[in-house]
């Protein structure tokens, strides 16, 4: 291995860090007990009379050691110091509060929980499934919290919504509010039906910023609401004809009641062609009057008008029959002006997250 010249400036052995400690090259050794030359040899400082170094260099003047505390008057011992590992000269830099700041989720603090600031919100609707035809309804909208809870301390910043009922064949007033969606608040409309049957796609829409948030569909059916008073003429009708003296049927000398009946439409539907009693030359059907119409559907029902009138005079000369024939109406009248009501409704809709 060849030697390697020596660096410019520099002699053979010298100490990067002091005076020369040998001859020039080709100079022959002093003798012993004369001075080096170039006076008395001065060592820097923190280095050994022997050239090296005793270990790692020290930190320079005005910096705090790392790992160490922090350098005279950055603060009292109680305080939070810089992170580890860095230590500013003279004190923290400028808009730095070493005590205010927090640490962050790098840091060690505790990471935030997923539900944190957001609130749980469910409207309400107190309607009717059942409604009468060109009758008013009241309808309310209701904001509830989740499951029925007081609203947090620092509600009040909920976003508006706009509620839209959608309810075809019937007349809304208002057709849509707006109101924030916290706790407490409502908005009534009032419903007209305009036709009867069941209401299809009826549904309550929640808008925000013309985007439907949400839908409720609302079962509803509308009715005439006439059918007792109808049960109640018909009641009436028959008390008279039950308490009314009929005086027996008589066909001639020979037939009463039943038989009555039968021979009197035989007799009048002979000169139409029908009958028993058909006539040679029926009388044609375009001199007919409404008194033969009537008289040939009596034929085809004859015996049904034959029994009914018999089973009538029976029941007419039961004992108790009229006080079970009132009691039996009554109750058919009550029991169809019960299913007939405005029957009231209570709607859920689905819960509807809001941030705080």
């Amino acid at each position: 291995m060849q030697p390697q010249p020596p660096q410019r400036g520099m002699f053979p052995g010298q100490n990067p860090f002091g005076p020369p400690s040998g001859p020039p090259p080709g100079m022959p050794p002093r003798p012993p007990g004369l001075p080096p030359l170039g006076g008395p040899q001065q060592t820097p400082v923190g280095v050994p009379p022997g050239g090296s170094f005793p270990g790692p260099m020290g930190p320079l003047p005005g910096f705090a050691p790392v790992g160490g505390g922090p350098p005279p008057g950055y603060g009292p011992p109680g305080q939070q110091g810089p992170p580890p590992g860095f230590a500013p000269v003279g004190g923290p830099p400028r808009g730095y509060a070493p005590a205010a700041v927090q640490p962050g989720p790098g840091l060690g603090a505790p990471p935030a929980p997923a539900g944190a600031g957001t609130n749980r919100r469910q409207p309400v609707v107190l309607g009717y499934r059942r409604m009468r035809i060109n009758e008013l309804h009241q309808f309310q909208v209701k904001i509830e919290a989740e499951g029925g809870k007081a609203p947090a301390p620092d509600g009040g910043n909920e976003p508006a919504v706009v509620i839209q009922p959608v309810i075809p064949g019937a007349i809304v007033t208002p057709s849509s509010g707006e109101m924030p969606l916290q706790p407490g608040n409502e908005l009534t409309f009032a419903v007209l039906p305009l036709a009867t049957g069941r209401v299809k796609n009826a549904r309550l829409d929640i808008l925000r910023n013309g985007r439907r948030l949400t839908s409720m569909n609302l079962s509803m059916r509308v009715n005439r609401g006439n059918q007792a008073r109808l049960l109640m003429w018909l009641t009436l009708l028959l008390l008279f004809t039950f308490y009314y003296r009929w005086e027996p049927l008589a066909y001639g000398p020979a037939y009463r009641e039943g038989d009555a009946i039968k021979f009197y439409v035989l007799d009048r539907v002979g000169p139409l062609g029908f009958g028993e009693k058909k006539s040679e030359a029926p009388l044609p059907m375009g001199e007919w009057g409404t008194a033969d119409f009537m008289m040939v559907g009596g034929y085809y029902a004859l015996p049904a008008l034959v029994n009914g009138y018999d089973y009538f005079r029976a029941f007419q000369r039961t004992p108790l029959a009229d006080v079970y024939l009132i009691a039996f109406m009554l109750i058919l009248i009550v029991i169809v002006r019960f299913l007939e009501r405005p029957a009231r409704t209570k709607v859920y809709g689905p819960m509807l997250e809001v941030r705080a």
